[in-house]
């Protein structure tokens, strides 16, 4: 931090990138850091990657708000959750120091909350749904554990008959195998 504020050179630190291991978001994270080292920092400084991983744990933050709403859950517990997953140590940790962990909880909440919105909107949310499941699963193994609750979350929850619930399900898996 003090690197940052007085414009020395930051500590060397190799592990700033992880090439390969998440496609889409390594794709997006590598473009985002080069943009915004352009904008802000020095080319090739790590900076960029850093200011990345903050913002996709502060969106983790938001998506894991927005879901505990969903849930029809007051404010206040909403904002309880939030703060206990921002004080929870491997969450800090994590999303700087080992990113592709915060990769998976985002595409894992990500997919819950639009998961959640199928159960209870019309059928066009279903897709949104499967685009989700489908990003979860490119991007991080342990997301096959979200198909499972996704399906019986589709199918328990849902809205009208269970022909209606099948084909929720079936629009979201095919979607998401896609």
């Amino acid at each position: 931090v003090r690197a940052v504020v007085t414009g020395e050179s930051p500590v060397p630190w190799p592990f700033h990138e992880i090439p390969g291991y998440h496609f889409v978001f390594d794709t997006l994270r590598t473009l985002f850091a080069i943009g915004a080292n352009w904008l802000f920092f020095e080319p090739g400084s790590r900076l960029g990657f850093h200011l990345f991983n903050l913002i996709q744990a502060s969106g983790c933050l938001w998506l894991f708000y927005r879901l505990v709403l969903e849930l029809k859950q007051p404010r206040a517990t909403a904002v309880l959750a939030v703060v206990a997953l921002a004080a929870f140590p491997k969450f800090l940790a994590h999303s700087q120091n080992n990113p592709k962990d915060s990769i998976g909880l985002f595409c894992s909440v990500l997919c819950a909350l639009l998961v959640v919105r199928a159960a209870r909107r019309p059928m066009r949310h279903s897709v949104a749904a499967g685009l989700g499941l489908g990003l979860a699963l490119a991007n991080h193994i342990t997301s096959v554990f979200v198909v499972p609750i996704a399906a019986l979350w589709l199918l328990d929850e849902a809205e009208g008959p269970w022909r209606r619930r099948f084909l929720r399900l079936l629009v979201t898996g095919s979607v998401a195998a896609l």
